[in-house]
């Protein structure tokens, strides 16, 4: 597929957009049985499950999903999940629900910053079999003040260890192309996988492994008619039936077995995937499960990554964040490469080599590539930069980034924006050095003063860079670079 990026010279709206969202637990009462074999298979029966459960008020547990609706052209979708509450705790089955502009604001407001967000709805009623919530013309959504549910989920975070339970979904009349034993080694086992991915790009500081049933198949009575939910909603309760068989346990939730949770669905459609922004589940369209690239961007999402943008979403190619261009991120093993500049600081994996830079102070950075992490020096190389709301790294094409799609070696420049990150400048030691950009308080530059490959075993390639208003450092560094980045150092 070939894209077209739009430029786009307008300023950007400054901002973050947090967000949390829940996902996982127990609803409805479903009997299941277990056949023999590498692959075993759990049968869910719905004769039971009503279709339409009357509800005078429901309350939830409201989440934000990050959905890829289409892949030509790429299009994505918000969607918002609601978790029924009962006696206080939070059940595993999501329903989707539409929110109007509005109120959509008004969740992302109380999200903002990490905050749980808790609901009641009057005057609709659910669908389980399309697990929706249904609304009429007198529906009412508020808002409650208070956090007052028990969590069945374990909060997830970017940095620390978690495990992983991939569940694979046979469906009456589809089965997903790829094995459970084909999908293990694709997320855990390959060199370029999930697994390894987060450990490289994290420097060690997140650690995914695979949960010990590792990756399962169970089998529900749906088909590909049905909605994507509704089909995770009958695979997580078959799930903790087999569970249960092969373990000898009692789990009532899958957390019990496992922190996050990928489900491969067989293929349903022009979708790709899709992810609770903050939670610990992602769902995939057949084969997109077994491509790292896919694995990557949704669960990037549960760790409350959002997408990044140069002119349009999705067109921001340096890293997970971005789009798919079919022919290159739609394999196993391949990619490999990390997030961008405004997401590896929001995660905050380099902490420790990160420096925020006094914007109306002109800087001299030595600025290391982030694969080189561990070759540098504190207080002399820095990973990731920040001024103001500008994010800067030096997107060296080696290592767990080898693969980066575009501006491979280049200074890449961003901003953070309410749905994400926006790639706005890519600078060259052997292209364009410099970049400027003129506001009511003055010009902001960025320039390249320098490049320096480091020795390829214990000193890291780095760039010289010259950032904030005012004029460049790039002369007083030629003329005398010791004195002028003494002076200029960060402070």
């Amino acid at each position: 597929m070939t894209m077209t990026k739009r430029r786009n010279a307008a300023a950007v709206a400054l901002g973050a957009l947090f967000v949390v969202a829940a996902v996982i637990g127990l609803y409805s009462q479903y009997s299941a049985s277990q056949t023999s074999g590498e692959n075993a298979v759990v049968q869910r029966f719905l004769r039971d499950t009503p279709r339409r459960r009357e509800q005078s008020t429901i309350t939830c547990a409201l989440s934000r999903v990050e959905m890829l609706i289409s892949i030509q052209p790429m299009q994505s979708q918000d969607v918002f999940h609601c978790n029924p509450i009962v006696d206080g705790v939070e059940t595993s089955d999501a329903h989707t629900l539409e929110l109007d502009e509005a109120t959509a604001q008004l969740y992302s407001s109380r999200a903002e910053g990490g905050q749980d967000v808790t609901a009641t709805i009057t005057n609709a009623y659910i669908d389980d079999l399309q697990a929706q919530v249904i609304l009429s013309s007198d529906s009412t959504i508020t808002f409650l003040q208070a956090d007052f549910r028990k969590r069945r989920r374990k909060l997830i975070e970017s940095t620390g260890s978690y495990s992983m339970l991939v569940i694979r979904v046979e469906l009456m009349n589809a089965a997903p192309t790829f094995s459970a034993s084909q999908l293990y080694s694709y997320i855990f086992a390959q060199a370029v996988s999930l697994k390894n991915q987060y450990y490289a790009c994290s420097a060690g500081k997140l650690v995914i492994s695979p949960a010990p049933a590792g990756a399962i198949t169970v089998r529900v009575s749906l088909s590909t008619g049905n909605s994507q939910q509704s089909v995770v909603n009958a695979a997580q309760t078959a799930a903790v039936s087999y569970l249960n068989s092969v373990y000898g346990q009692r789990y009532t939730d899958l957390h019990e077995h496992a922190d996050m949770f990928m489900f491969v669905l067989p293929y349903m459609g022009n979708w790709l995937a899709y992810a609770t922004v903050g939670g610990s589940t992602s769902v995939y369209n057949d084969k997109w499960g077994g491509y790292v690239a896919s694995n990557m961007h949704e669960t990037g999402h549960n760790f409350g990554l959002l997408h990044s943008h140069e002119g349009a979403e999705y067109l921001d190619y340096t890293g997970y964040m971005g789009g798919a261009v079919i022919g290159y991120h739609d394999q196993v093993g391949f990619p490999a490469m990390c997030y961008n500049a405004a997401d590896l600081w929001q995660l905050g994996w380099y902490s420790d080599r990160t420096v925020a830079v006094n914007l109306f102070r002109p800087t001299l950075i030595k600025l290391a590539a982030f694969p080189d992490y561990s070759k540098t020096t504190a207080g002399e190389h820095y990973v990731v930069a920040r001024t103001g709301n500008v994010y800067l790294h030096y997107n060296r094409a080696k290592g767990y980034n080898i693969n980066t799609y575009e501006y491979q070696d280049a200074l890449t420049i961003y901003q953070k924006i309410s749905s994400g990150s926006y790639l706005f400048a890519a600078l060259s030691w052997t292209g364009t050095t410099a970049y400027a950009r003129t506001f009511a308080a003055g010009t902001w530059r960025a320039e390249i003063c320098d490049k320096v490959d480091g020795n390829g075993y214990s000193t890291p390639d780095y760039l010289v860079v010259s950032v904030g208003f005012g004029n460049s450092l790039c002369g007083a560094y030629a003329a005398d670079p010791w004195t002028a980045l003494s002076t200029y150092r960060p402070v």
